[in-house]
């Protein structure tokens, strides 16, 4: 499975990520990614999904972490 993000902003944006599993009925904490200004990153997995739920979508402050977390 891809998921495409496409940060159209002029500021890096970071965002959380779980996801269903196919088959499976929880959702799981998954890694993300921040996505600098105007550009795109993605994210895969291995195995289908049933969904991908994102949450807490936020712009960083120069100068913020800009490594993948869970």
């Amino acid at each position: 499975m891809l998921l495409n993000v496409h940060n159209p902003f002029s500021r890096d944006l970071r965002y959380h990520l779980a996801i269903t599993p196919l088959g499976k009925e929880d959702l799981y904490k998954t890694s993300s990614c921040p996505v600098p200004a105007r550009k795109q990153a993605f994210e895969h997995w291995p195995y289908p999904l049933f969904q991908v739920a994102v949450a807490d979508m936020h712009f960083l402050k120069q100068g913020d972490d800009m490594s993948c977390q869970e």
